[in-house]
């Protein structure tokens, strides 16, 4: 292995390659490429940002940092936006509701047309007592979770109808931070069970997702961990409807995040593996749910620069949507007033912060990959590996294709750039073809009898394809 990342054999693209091109006295290759499966939703109705510096209250200021934030989010492509609808601001005293905090921003959502998926947590001093003894940095669990369970539902009642998904909590396997003093899997389910009562009777059109779990056990119990934790202490979860229509997990590698979404070396996870590894202890279970990555993404710090942060963006919303994720939410669109420094919490946005302006700055090039992969592929859904015919080692492609095959994109990359090589991507006859680097320029290629040879290199390349008409 080099630099942490898994190296895949070229072999088993062989096949695809030979079925895509005419042998020796055989017939012509067929018109257009293999289509993706029935009802495959295309890659700009699996992006998704979880906007943490997003505004949702009516105050002039708030509406003019909602309006930027819509803004680039619409200019993306993306039509989901993740935000917090925190309890406390909403109900900061028993039965008293502020909805003032968030009516205008949800309204604003839904007039610009993007789904919002609304997490439920955040609980006030009235409704949670912290643990003594405590590290003081988290959120502790309700008291009561009837109390949690009358909050969401008197917020399914009032923003049901503009809310695409409700999110129960975040991350709540992050004990310390997001369920103090200790992750408890049972409580979460007890909690997750009242919940989804109470939403379903106020909005049972709206899916419940899962909160989403920090995947590493790192100083915590893991997600695959937890889950099947919760699913032996409360198995009505997972019965007939259960208690959550998407499982909602958070592909991070180890924090901080520094390898890329491929790697598996010193106890890190392919993206891929991890939803294998959650499928099956759903199957263990005797069921299935789809599954949502309610945040993923990187902080541009050492060692990940600015430009590996792009490609690793990309890369990882095509591994997760390859191994059949339906939503994948980008954390986040800007920058926090401590970028650069430790932790890092500050460096994941696609746009800097401006210490100078107190708030938005310049976009990094994570945006312009982003807008990129969504301008290239946005119209199209995951159609499988990649065919080469002259594979190489370290290298991958996946194929993003419309619905009758007659036009689509490879993105093709090298695991590292000590794989980087010329590669040959098999392609129909009648093809026409061209190629944009990962932030929009044309790139370099050449044409050959079966294909298209193009440089795959850690960055990734968009090679798109279509049929020319008889």
């Amino acid at each position: 292995m080099i630099a942490g990342v898994r190296v895949l054999p070229a072999f088993p693209l062989l096949a695809a390659v030979l079925a895509c091109g005419p042998g020796p006295g055989g017939p012509a290759a067929p018109k257009g490429v293999a289509p993706p499966p029935p009802g495959a939703e295309p890659m700009a109705a699996r992006l998704c940002i979880s906007d943490e510096r997003f505004r949702l209250s009516s105050d002039a200021e708030a509406a003019e940092v909602r309006r930027w934030h819509l803004d680039r989010i619409q200019a993306l492509g993306i039509r989901w936006l993740r935000h917090d609808l925190r309890w406390r601001r909403l109900e900061p005293a028993r039965g008293v509701y502020d909805f003032d905090s968030a009516d205008a921003g949800i309204e604003e959502i839904h007039q610009r047309g993007l789904k919002l998926l609304a997490i439920l947590d955040g609980p006030p001093r009235w409704a949670a007592t912290p643990p003594e003894g405590g590290l003081g940095v988290g959120d502790p669990p309700p008291d009561d979770p009837a109390d949690f369970a009358a909050f969401a539902g008197t917020v399914a009642e009032r923003y049901g109808d503009r809310t695409a998904a409700f999110e129960v909590w975040n991350e709540e396997n992050a004990g310390f931070r997001f369920w103090a003093p200790k992750e408890d899997p049972a409580a979460y389910a007890e909690l997750l069970h009242q919940a989804r009562g109470a939403l379903q009777a106020a909005a049972p059109q709206v899916p419940v997702v899962y909160g989403g779990l920090f995947f590493h056990a790192q100083a915590i119990l893991g997600a695959p961990e937890f889950l099947a934790a919760h699913i032996e202490a409360h198995p009505h979860a997972t019965q007939g409807a259960g208690d959550f229509d998407v499982l909602g997990f958070h592909p991070y590698p180890y924090y901080p995040p520094s390898v890329p979404p491929e790697s598996e070396e010193d106890g890190e996870m392919a993206f891929d593996h991890m939803v294998a590894q959650l499928v099956e202890v759903m199957r263990a279970a005797g069921t299935s749910r789809p599954l949502w990555a309610t945040e993923y993404g990187w902080p541009d710090f050492d060692p990940v620069t600015p430009e590996l942060q792009a490609a690793y963006l990309v890369r990882g919303a095509l591994l997760l949507a390859d191994a059949g994720v339906d939503r994948m939410c980008i954390f986040t669109l800007v920058d926090g007033p401590l970028a650069g420094t430790f932790p890092p919490e500050d460096s994941f946005g696609l746009f800097t912060w401006d210490t100078d302006k107190e708030g938005p700055g310049a976009p990094k090039p994570a945006y312009d990959a982003i807008r990129t992969l969504l301008e290239q592929a946005g119209a199209r859904a995951p159609a499988g590996a990649t065919p080469f015919s002259t594979p190489s080692r370290g290298v991958m492609g996946y194929r993003l294709a419309d619905a009758s095959g007659q036009t689509w994109v490879d993105v093709v990359f090298a695991l590292d750039d000590a794989y980087a090589a010329e590669v040959e991507v098999a392609l129909p006859t009648g093809t026409a073809v061209s190629a944009r680097d990962l932030f929009g320029g044309a790139a370099p290629l050449s044409r050959s009898p079966s294909g298209a040879r193009v440089h795959a290199a850690t960055r990734p390349l968009f090679l798109a394809g279509r049929i020319h008409g008889d």
